[in-house]
Order: C-alpha cells, then sequence, then structure tokens
C-alpha cells in the first residue's frame, strides 16, 4: 500500500513531518466543491451591505450570520447534494522564521528554501466522517485513514511500511473535522452550539468572532468578513504524539467551482513551529463511489 522510497534509508518521522501529514486533516473541513459547470466564476458573489462602524453596530445572531454564509458559499441544497470529494493539491513550507500571513484574501510567494521537500497529496472524503489521505514527501508516501470510528496512519521507513493505530483524541480530532459542509452549515443539527463573540479585525477587515461549542465539548473559533460573510480563519489544535498543538487557519483564493464558492488556499500557523504551511488545491472531483474498504484501517494481528 505504501510505495517504497528509492532512497531506502530515509522515513517520514521528524515532528515537522508529522505535523505535514497532519496539516492535511485540517483541509477537509474547508476545501469542498461540487462539479464544475464549465462557468467558473472567478470573484466572491456580491458583498452584502457593509454593517455600521464596528464601535457603534449591535451583535448579529449566530442564525443570521450562519445562514448568510451558507448563502454567501453556494446555499444549502448546493453542500446537502456533496456526498463524496476528492482533492488533489499541494502543501508548501515556508522557510522558518516568516511570519503568518497578512492577508487572508492574497495569495503569497515566499521564497522557498532549497531544501524544503517537495509535497503533494489525494485526499478523498465521503459522508459519513470518512477520510482517506496520501501524502507524499519528496519520493516517500504516508497514508492515513479513518471509517469514522477507527484511524491510523503509515508511513514508510527502512523496514517497511509502519502503521500506528490512532489513539481516542486522533480519532475525535478527526471525526470533528471531516464534515463534508464545514463547520457551520447545519450546525446545530451537528450538536454544535454557535455564539457570535464579538466584532475583531483579521488582516485590516472587520469579522465576526463565532465561539463553536462541537458536540464533543471542545470549542474553536471561526471567523467570519462581516461583508462577504466568507469564512477567513479557523482556530485548532492538532494532536501529535499525544500533544495539542494550537493552530490557526487562514482561507483565501476563492473561486467557484460549480454552485459552490470554496477557498483554494490555506494556510496554517502552528504553535512553538516557526513557520507556516500552504496547502493549495489544484483539482477537486465529486461525488465519485468509494467501496468501504477504502477509509478502513488495515486489520493487524496483535497477539503475541
Amino acid at each position: 500500500m505504501v510505495r517504497r522510497a528509492v532512497n531506502d534509508g530515509a522515513s517520514v518521522r521528524s515532528i515537522r513531518h508529522a505535523l505535514w501529514v497532519s496539516a492535511l486533516l485540517a483541509v477537509a473541513g474547508a476545501a469542498f466543491a461540487l462539479p464544475d459547470s464549465g462557468k467558473a466564476r472567478d470573484q466572491p458573489p456580491a458583498p452584502v451591505p457593509a454593517p455600521a462602524a464596528a464601535g457603534s453596530r449591535p451583535l448579529p445572531s449566530a442564525t443570521q450570520v450562519i445562514a448568510r454564509n451558507a448563502e454567501a458559499r453556494g446555499g444549502l441544497a448546493a453542500w446537502h447534494a456533496l456526498q463524496s470529494l476528492s482533492e488533489l493539491g499541494h502543501l508548501e513550507k515556508n522557510p522558518l522564521g516568516v511570519a503568518a500571513p497578512k492577508s487572508a484574501h492574497a495569495h503569497r510567494r515566499e521564497a522557498q528554501s532549497p531544501n524544503t521537500p517537495k509535497v503533494s497529496y489525494r485526499m478523498y472524503l465521503a459522508r459519513p466522517h470518512k477520510l482517506h489521505l496520501e501524502v507524499q514527501v519528496d519520493e516517500l508516501t504516508a497514508i492515513q485513514m479513518f471509517d469514522g470510528e477507527h484511524g491510523c496512519t503509515i508511513t514508510p521507513s527502512a523496514q517497511g511500511p509502519v502503521v500506528r493505530d490512532w489513539g481516542t483524541a486522533e480519532a475525535e480530532a478527526a471525526a470533528g473535522q471531516q464534515d463534508l459542509d464545514g463547520p457551520l452549515i447545519d450546525a446545530v443539527l451537528k450538536g454544535t452550539r454557535v455564539r457570535v463573540e464579538a466584532i475583531e479585525p483579521v488582516q485590516g477587515r472587520d469579522n465576526y468572532r463565532l465561539a463553536l461549542t462541537l458536540k464533543s465539548g471542545v470549542v474553536r473559533h471561526v471567523w467570519v468578513d462581516a461583508e462577504t460573510y466568507l469564512d477567513t480563519k479557523i482556530d485548532g489544535a492538532r494532536v501529535i504524539g499525544d500533544r495539542p498543538w494550537p493552530t490557526e487557519t487562514y482561507f483565501s483564493g476563492y473561486k467557484w467551482v460549480g454552485a459552490v464558492l470554496i477557498p483554494h488556499v490555506l494556510e496554517t500557523t502552528i504553535a512553538d513551529v516557526h513557520s507556516t504551511e500552504r496547502v493549495v488545491i489544484d483539482r477537486i472531483l465529486v461525488n465519485r463511489k468509494y467501496e468501504d474498504s477504502f477509509f478502513t484501517p488495515p486489520v493487524r494481528d496483535h497477539s503475541p
């Protein structure tokens, strides 16, 4: 299942490589599309009239923000029609010391370090909460599989593929992230409580900061542009080696694909890791059928 590298002595084992593999899980909550109609639009929809100045206007209700966000992204019917998603893209790593994104609405092309590995990925999502992810770092391929309850990570090594079953925290985090709709659509039906906390700037633009209390009790925050009602930022945490790593992901490069508006660039900053990740979506296929076994971790014999 895992392609061996030409340089058999190498392996994907450093914490940064682990973070890169884990980074793609965050994409699942934000990268969605419907079939391309051949009439893709390059601009977001006409903005909703801007509200009054942040210091003098009342906060909208969570219901209002959720409804306008869904409408801005294409509407509930379009999202409900989506049953599976196949995404092909690549991950760019900025050199150490590069600052966090200065704009959530602009593409940035900082110079890459000569030693930065080439990272490409294929991610397959299906309802409910299924994931198959292949991340290729140079000539090595790592795989993550999640069937909605159990998950594993398969990494190459000099001794052959190494399978590591996910712990409870990783499985719960994946179950909370692998929604094709994103965190706001049908939030109440998913058991999420949403509250509009404040208006605050994100890269110079007024945003509504929403607090999301997931069914699991985990609290996350989503920032929604007060003019376009598109997601601009989300916080969270990734569990690597039983340690949570706080993250912030910025969304940009919004494009229409069929009836749905999706971000094609996601930039993530990770606490204590002085660099940024940029996930670029190159191609999306939707509503392809996959066997359940495609998402099911391999059965292993744990007997002595």
